[in-house]
């Protein structure tokens, strides 16, 4: 737990249990208008606890690494990594917007694309992510968000299915995540 004006830890609670993570909220006096974790399904059922009225807001790591996470398996079930590039530089140009990659880096990012569709659909699925994440206004993030929902929560790609389906179920602290400009990039490094 840290204080996110302050970057002072507060509490460390070694495990991703529900009860222990309460405890130790609940030590946390103050106006708490807004708590950022990651996607753990215990730490969102004791922010709802022990803050009802606070602002839930998912770190955008977290939900950028369901996506390289995703596409580190797929590289890794192809063997593609073994073949022509280390893993290391297939992941980090597969985890980079696309403004970031070199010439070079985008050619062998179409050619994995030719190489593999899920790859193209993951990737994709994430740059479309990061669009969604630019919304400025709850209305705009909210049809943004709908239209991700809508184009990826059946897709073909059973791993981008799988992450919608799973940002589905925290839609509203997703909105919030959108708006805020709040992140646990402190203690994430």
């Amino acid at each position: 737990v840290l204080n996110a004006d302050t970057g002072r830890i507060l509490a460390i609670v070694p495990h991703r249990d529900q009860d222990a993570i309460t405890a130790v909220l609940q030590k946390v006096i103050g106006p708490i208008r807004a708590v950022v974790s990651d996607f753990a399904p215990a730490m969102a059922n004791a922010i709802q606890t022990v803050y009802p009225t606070a602002i839930h807001v998912l770190d955008r790591f977290h939900l950028v690494q369901f996506f390289t996470d995703a596409q580190q398996r797929r590289r890794r079930y192809l063997g593609e990594a073994k073949k022509h590039h280390k893993s290391r530089f297939i992941d980090r140009c597969l985890a980079r917007k696309p403004e970031q990659l070199t010439e070079e880096e985008r050619g062998f990012i179409a050619q994995w694309y030719q190489e593999d569709l899920h790859t193209k659909h993951i990737y994709q699925a994430l740059n479309h992510m990061r669009y969604v994440l630019k919304a400025t206004t709850m209305t705009q993030a909210k049809r943004r968000l709908t239209e991700w929902f809508k184009r990826y929560q059946f897709h073909m790609c059973g791993a981008v299915s799988k992450i919608a389906k799973t940002l589905i179920t925290r839609e509203k602290a997703l909105l919030d995540t959108i708006i805020s400009p709040l992140s646990n990039g402190i203690m994430e490094g």
